[in-house]
């Protein structure tokens, strides 16, 4: 058996790297996007890969029930929450992640916990990010692949060592890269929602005649 050159296990991954995207084998092609429902071979415009964020900010009459509805919200749109703290009853921060698709709906039922005082929603194109993670996943498994042929073909000692510890390092980094794209897919199917809880506040007397006259002034000093 002819020995195997070492140089031969640096080219596996010169040649993996330098295959251009449009050829490398395409591991995104199940990913999770805005459709869920879209077939495989969708379009171009059809396959954008977008992940939702969204916003809300709620005046409540009690910051703990809020909480706990909140909660059973997200479990009831098949979601969880990611964190949660609170300020002594007075306020709630709670981070939610529901499925994409339902983002509207969830939305729709936490405003109704009480006075919505803010709400935004956001949509940030990924991609192009999908692309490069897709085409880079792809090189390193082919070159990982290749260099476990190449390892079980070692005629010598030496040789095996340098194709096992190129294999290491290929797989380190494949596993990396596999975790972005995980991650990725997650912010894709799970949108997130920064939920804000604020206790309401009631006036007494003092506050309410406070109330009555900076409005009174208001109109006084500003017609329209």
């Amino acid at each position: 058996m002819r020995p195997l050159p070492r140089a031969l296990i640096g080219a596996v991954m010169l040649t993996a790297a330098c295959t251009p995207a449009a050829r490398r084998p395409s591991v995104l092609q199940a990913i999770t996007v805005s459709d869920a429902s879209a077939p495989i071979g969708r379009t171009q415009q059809q396959a954008r890969v977008i992940v939702r964020r969204a916003s809300i900010e709620v005046e409540v009459e009690e910051v703990p029930v809020a909480v706990e509805r909140a909660t059973q919200l997200a479990e009831r749109f098949e979601g969880y929450v990611g964190n949660a703290t609170t300020s002594e009853d007075k306020s709630a921060l709670l981070r939610l992640r529901v499925p994409s698709a339902r983002l509207s709906d969830a939305l729709d039922s936490l405003a109704a916990l009480g006075k919505v005082t803010g709400r935004s929603l956001s949509a940030d194109d990924v991609t192009a990010q999908s692309v490069d993670l897709e085409a880079r996943v792809a090189s390193y498994r082919a070159a990982r692949d290749k260099l476990q042929e190449l390892l079980t073909r070692a005629a010598t000692v030496a040789d095996a060592v340098a194709a096992q510890a190129e294999l290491a390092r290929v797989q380190a980094e494949l596993d990396s890269l596999e975790g972005r794209l995980r991650a990725l897919q997650s912010s894709v199917a799970l949108s997130e929602i920064t939920v804000t809880l604020n206790r309401r506040l009631v006036l007494g007397p003092l506050g309410l005649v406070a109330s009555g006259v900076a409005k009174v002034l208001g109109k006084l000093i500003i017609w329209r």
